[in-house]
């Protein structure tokens, strides 16, 4: 392979699609999105309390994380989910080992699938 140099290098600009969350055309805040009522999307049998619309990258706290390492102990997701015309969010966690059901682990591992969706800080 070449060696990279400034005579062989270039800047290309690309597209991405990035998905945000919004109420009548506005970017959904972090302080509406703490609003959202908080209630599990998957139950013990991996089945789910209604549709997920994407999970978002949101972390308060550090909840699940070593003091020391601030690395997570267990798996989580956060979820916005729709229950018929309700939208909530959930928390959905997994502990290797200490899952309820096979199927509560396959339906948790396919929140990895959802768009990650974007809200305003």
């Amino acid at each position: 392979m070449t060696a990279l140099t400034v005579h062989n290098a270039e800047i290309h600009t690309a597209t991405v699609e990035i998905k945000t969350l919004t109420i009548s055309g506005k970017q959904v805040t972090l302080a509406v999105f703490r609003q959202l009522p908080e209630k599990p999307l998957i139950n013990d049998d991996g089945t789910l309390n209604g549709i997920p619309w994407g999970r978002v990258n949101y972390h308060p706290d550090k909840k699940g994380c070593d003091s020391l390492t601030r690395v997570h102990r267990y798996a989580h997701r956060h979820v916005v989910w729709q229950r018929g015309t309700e939208l909530l969010r959930a928390t959905q966690v997994y502990i290797g080992g200490y899952d309820p059901s096979p199927e509560y682990a396959a339906a948790f591992r396919a929140l990895d699938d959802l768009p990650q969706l974007f809200i305003a800080v």
